[in-house]
């Protein structure tokens, strides 16, 4: 509400901190030759990374399109599914180090289109979904996807799966 706005905006900025350091943390974890590896069906961590990336710049695009136009962009013609799989399709490949690049101007630049966001932005339900799903709302449910994946990298190999390999 706009008696709660102030607050509510400063807690979003304090999740937005906290579920970034979390995620970033669990980047650091994974060591670069496990990025391709598959960790979510089909996805790898790269992919979610780049995933993410993509989604922070068409979040911040919608936001910079409103304040220039007054119109809420509507989601990719061809479909979430169709977008996001030609989206992480187009950058597989791409190095570890450029795809934190990218995850770091893309966050940067829908951290600066939240921070211009006006107030009647913040109380229209399009405009906190723009920032809310593209900000950590995304990044929490891709870090719920890949965390155990994640958690399980430096694990030792199981029995099982070491008579597996033995054959």
């Amino acid at each position: 509400t706009r008696r709660t706005l102030a607050g509510a905006k400063a807690k979003f900025a304090t999740d937005d901190a906290t579920i970034d350091a979390a995620f970033r943390e669990l980047l650091a974890s994974v060591p670069i030759e496990a990025w391709t590896e598959p960790a979510d069906g089909d996805w790898t961590l790269a992919d979610h990374v780049a995933h993410l990336a993509t989604w922070f710049h068409e979040g911040a695009r919608a936001l910079e399109v409103h304040r220039e136009t007054g119109a809420w962009t509507e989601m990719p013609p061809e479909g979430l599914d169709a977008f996001n799989d030609r989206t992480v399709r187009a950058a597989r490949g791409t190095p570890a180090a450029e795809l934190r690049g990218g995850y770091q101007a893309g966050i940067d630049r829908l951290r600066d289109a939240v921070g211009a966001m006006t107030d009647a932005e913040w109380l229209d339900p399009e405009g906190f979904s723009w920032a809310y799903e593209d900000l950590h709302g995304h990044v929490r449910a891709h870090h719920a996807m890949i965390g155990p994946w994640a958690a399980r990298i430096g694990w030792p190999p199981s029995e099982r799966d070491a008579r597996d390999r033995a054959g």
